[in-house]
């Protein structure tokens, strides 16, 4: 069964349409991974994904390592 995750996001991504655009595409592309929204009210990525496949651990370091996290 599917579960829901919210990821907090540096502010400058929703300024940017790339990239928003960018952290969504990578982030669809993360296996289990199968939905990928922007809320900016929250200035946060909602993720829904396969915990058989992925965990919030690994999606965080995705959103890290692309540069996308709030510090």
């Amino acid at each position: 069964m599917p579960e829901i995750h919210e990821f907090p996001l540096d502010r400058e991504v929703l300024d940017c349409e790339l990239c928003e655009n960018t952290i969504v595409t990578v982030l669809q592309q993360t296996e289990g991974a199968t939905t990928v929204e922007i809320d900016k009210s929250t200035a946060s990525a909602v993720v829904e994904y396969d915990p058989a496949c992925t965990d919030p651990d690994h999606i965080s370091q995705t959103i890290h390592e692309w540069g996308y996290a709030r510090d």
